[in-house]
């Protein structure tokens, strides 16, 4: 799943010089002064990060979790610390601030589409599905507490990797095709970067028990692949009304490739998994994935 590489190459970069202005705003006043203030009061389990966290954006509490050591001197032992810029590029195409920009984009769409679906942030209980390394559950800890997020995944390295980061949100193996997702008790769940890779019987297995594991009313966002990425890793284009196209990967394990969708299909697939019919977003930062933004209904 997400965790496995994911050798789509970058598109579209963001300036260096733009990469070290945000990074290094969280080294001047306020903010230097607000996360020492968080770091003399922060918890071991962290159930009071997100109340401490109110006043600082979700940006720089992302660029002080680049170097925890630097920014909280007391109590990084309890925070998540970053994969190695190897495990980085493997499983994320991309390392350090720009795959960070990536990722607190994510976060944000995901705590704006829960609002928007009148979900309490603070209160909600929610599943990122192929939690990886847990790039983006750390950012997640701006807004709650590690325990109302589970992090599941097929591939117990990567789980083995967030353990390695210090995630201390409850950890889930599942099988390949997401058969034990919780029958409907979570606000929300993500999948970034997951359903890009899955072959057509995992895609609809997992689409099916995610829509199931969510309350009446729960959330769900995802990221699909359009057809024109086929064209970006060097393999024909679909035809606009294909409705799917799946290449396996050489080297990847079983459901794993490289995948795109027609908004038609991957609109119908969210009806017929139970869901209502999604917003299709695309992402600021990459033109070659699409944000899927759908609930269960009431």
């Amino acid at each position: 799943m997400v965790t496995q590489p994911d050798t789509a190459p970058s598109t579209g970069p963001d300036p260096p010089t733009a990469r070290v202005r945000w990074i290094e705003e969280a080294e001047r006043e306020p903010w230097i002064s607000i996360l020492q203030e968080v770091d003399a009061e922060i918890d071991p389990d962290l159930s009071n990060l997100p109340a401490l966290l109110g006043r600082v954006p979700l940006a720089i509490w992302a660029a002080a979790l680049l170097q925890p050591q630097t920014f909280f001197p007391r109590s990084h032992p309890h925070l998540p610390v970053m994969a190695s810029p190897h495990v980085q590029l493997k499983y994320n195409a991309g390392h350090g601030a720009s795959l960070l920009l990536r990722s607190v984009d994510f976060v944000r769409q995901t705590a704006t589409w829960l609002g928007s679906c009148g979900i309490t942030v603070a209160t909600a209980r929610g599943m990122d599905f192929g939690i990886g390394w847990g790039r983006l559950a750390r950012l997640w800890l701006k807004y709650a507490a590690p325990n109302a997020l589970l992090g599941a995944d097929a591939w117990k390295p990567s789980l083995d990797e967030a353990r390695g980061c210090n995630l201390k949100n409850p950890l889930l193996h599942t099988g390949a095709v997401l058969a034990e997702a919780p029958a409907e008790s979570l606000d929300f769940a993500w999948a970034c970067s997951v359903f890009t890779h899955l072959d057509r019987e995992a895609f609809e297995a997992c689409l099916l028990h995610l829509g199931r594991s969510l309350r009446p009313g729960g959330a769900l966002l995802f990221s699909v692949r359009p057809h024109e990425f086929m064209g970006r890793i060097g393999k024909p284009v679909p035809q606009p009304d294909e409705p799917f196209v799946f290449h396996t990967h050489p080297t990847g394990p079983a459901h794993f490739g490289n995948t795109s969708v027609s908004p038609a299909w991957v609109a119908a697939e969210c009806v017929r998994a139970g869901l209502e019919t999604p917003c299709l977003e695309w992402s600021p930062r990459d033109p070659y994935q699409v944000l899927v933004l759908t609930r269960r209904p009431q």
